[in-house]
């Protein structure tokens, strides 16, 4: 199982390091793309957190909804001590509010709207390392998946899969826009994704052990997932064009005939 999940995580690596490219090589995708990709993504993502990686992580025991709000806490916070110095001067101050929407406004997602990120060192090392926790549970989610069954695994990879393109392309963008020069917003693109290999490989280290780890892993993807999916790609995409709910539906419709490939092919 482990050689599966460790092929899924470079699978996403990869992906990681062409949003990466796209932003090193200064090729902003058009913003209809963007949209459609962050709408897709974040149903998708949505369902899945919902129909199979909550649900799994319930059943296995009663500590799961206590590590899905932690999950979607260590997200938030991560992100909101990035959101609150994104927009500043070098000296520490806020821009104008004329020239950048208010502070929390500004979640990773929606960085894409941005050309130019007027944002500090500081503020692109936190928004790195907010990614790396980010991706560093989107590995445990892999691996637990896989652990717990093929096809949950397959599901989950996919789940993650979609949003790390743009994962790539806002932590390079991010970087660049804090003053950073190509190479290092390259390697933190690879950051991420040697970091999500790690977090695939620890449920297997532990499953040995107690199987409530890989219950405590799922719920805390599930908290992660939720709060990415809801809170930062949905209102992404709504904020770029009034039919993205469209692709919302089409995500989460994705995601549902995903799983019936699935079943279809004795997977579940």
């Amino acid at each position: 199982m482990l050689p599966l999940a460790l092929g899924f995580g470079i699978v996403t690596a990869l992906a990681n390091l062409a949003g990466a490219l796209l932003a090193v090589l200064h090729r902003s995708p058009r913003p209809g793309l963007v949209v459609a990709s962050l709408g897709f993504g974040g149903g998708f993502l949505l369902t899945a957190a919902l129909l199979e990686v909550m649900p799994a992580a319930l059943a296995n025991g009663p500590v799961a909804p206590a590590f899905v709000m932690l999950g979607y806490g260590i997200v938030y916070v991560a992100e909101q001590l990035f959101a609150g110095h994104a927009h500043e001067e070098p000296g520490g101050r806020h821009l104008p509010v004329q020239d950048v929407s208010r502070p929390t406004e500004h979640l990773l997602a929606q960085e894409f709207r941005h050309r130019v990120l007027p944002i500090t060192r500081h503020a692109s090392l936190a928004a790195l390392v907010g990614l790396n926790i980010h991706d560093f549970v989107d590995g445990l989610a892999i691996g637990a998946g896989v652990i717990t069954s093929e096809a949950l695994g397959v599901l989950l990879f996919l789940a993650v899969l979609v949003h790390e393109v743009p994962a790539g392309f806002v932590i390079a963008s991010v970087m660049r826009g804090g003053g950073y020069g190509r190479g290092p917003a390259f390697l933190a693109g690879i950051s991420i994704g040697v970091i999500t290999l790690v977090g695939i490989a620890v449920p297997f280290l532990f499953s040995g052990f107690d199987n409530t780890l890989t219950t405590v892993f799922l719920a805390l993807s599930a908290g992660t997932f939720i709060y990415v999916a809801a809170t930062d790609l949905i209102p992404a995409a709504a904020g770029g064009s009034r039919h993205a709910y469209l692709y919302v539906l089409l995500g989460a419709v994705a995601f549902y005939m995903s799983t019936l490939l699935l079943e279809s092919a004795g997977l579940a």
